[in-house]
């Protein structure tokens, strides 16, 4: 049976903290690489993100690697390492960016593509190697339109209130199968076919349940897969929470 082709797409917006942990996943990804190609977004950074991404694209062995960049709002400062959120001014203008960028730049890139499924990959993550084979298989036994798995909260003093910052409702945590759920990310992996109509007049709270309510209309639902743990990098370039902090309670 042929596998399918994938394509990955990272947006990047002031991720200089993550990227060597980003790349140390993306490396390690036991799915084909010559099934899967990488579209980078750079978008509005104010550190060397940029740079490094020019760097990093030569070390790869994907079957392509693209690396664009845009200026959509101006310069977004940067929060001193250790916050929670990455970037200041968000709100408003930062919907309005993730409109321009869905909308004229990844719906189109996805429409254009011959891709089966679209791997949306956020950039201050690590994955597991299974990642991708792990999330077929959930679509391959449900009406899944999204797979996403466990994650814990960006920082420590976060992490006290509960270590998990998806899915919603957090509790479904401890299932050992995978379960519907509201939403679940920050690396996700969706069918082609059902995205690449998809243009967004506003954004319904977020971008990403935008989609979800546009890939419901299909009849496909977003589930959480309780084996695929990713790692998020707090703003001050640390993995706080290396180890998934739900498996020895499971085991």
């Amino acid at each position: 049976m042929t596998q399918p082709r994938i394509l990955l797409i990272t947006p990047f917006r002031n991720e200089s903290h993550s990227i060597k942990y980003y790349l140390k996943g993306l490396k390690a990804l036991d799915y084909p690489h010559e099934l899967i190609d990488v579209y980078w977004l750079e978008n509005d950074s104010t550190d060397n993100t940029l740079q490094q991404l020019e760097e990093a694209k030569t070390t790869l062995d994907f079957n392509s690697v693209t690396l664009d960049s845009i200026l959509i709002l101006g310069g977004v400062k940067k929060q001193p390492p250790g916050g929670y959120w990455k970037d200041l001014r968000y709100g408003l203008p930062r919907k309005n960016a993730w409109m321009v960028i869905w909308n004229d730049i990844f719906i189109s890139l996805i429409d254009k593509s011959d891709h089966d499924y679209i791997l949306i990959y956020y950039a201050d993550v690590i994955t597991p190697p299974n990642l991708i084979d792990e999330y077929l298989k959930v679509i391959e036994n449900y009406p899944a339109g999204w797979v996403g798995g466990s994650m814990h909260r960006r920082h420590p003093n976060i992490a006290i209130r509960g270590p998990v910052e998806s899915p919603w409702p957090v509790n479904i945590v401890h299932n050992t199968e995978p379960t519907r759920c509201q939403l679940t990310g920050h690396v996700w992996l969706m069918p082609r076919e059902p995205l690449k109509d998809v243009k967004f007049y506003y954004v319904v709270e977020e971008m990403h349940l935008s989609i979800l309510h546009h890939l419901e209309k299909h009849g496909l639902y977003c589930y959480y897969q309780p084996t695929v743990y990713l790692q998020h990098i707090s703003t001050d370039g640390i993995n706080h929470n290396p180890e998934n902090p739900w498996r020895k309670q499971d085991e």
